[in-house]
């Protein structure tokens, strides 16, 4: 039997504008992305200041939209 494999396809260069381009699109992509969970991390403490301010559990309740506010969890209940 033999060990050797056949060679795959060989890969396709990119031409320098779209390599450049697609660095381009990485990065901002990562930034967007750091910057996205950083707005997220902020709104989740603020949520947490909110609850605190008026007393709520988030054992009992949550925060889906500002409008309403917080509302009670609903669970499902158990089956019988």
């Amino acid at each position: 039997m033999s060990s050797k494999s056949t060679p795959g396809p060989a890969p396709v260069a990119l031409e320098q504008e779209d390599i450049r381009t697609g660095i381009a699109f990485a990065f901002e992509t990562k930034a967007a992305q750091t910057r996205l969970q950083t707005l997220n991390e902020m709104e989740q403490a603020f949520i947490r200041r909110m609850a605190e301010k008026y007393q709520i559990d988030p054992a009992k309740y949550h925060l889906r939209d500002w409008i309403t506010g917080f509302e009670p969890i609903q669970r499902p209940l158990a089956a019988e």
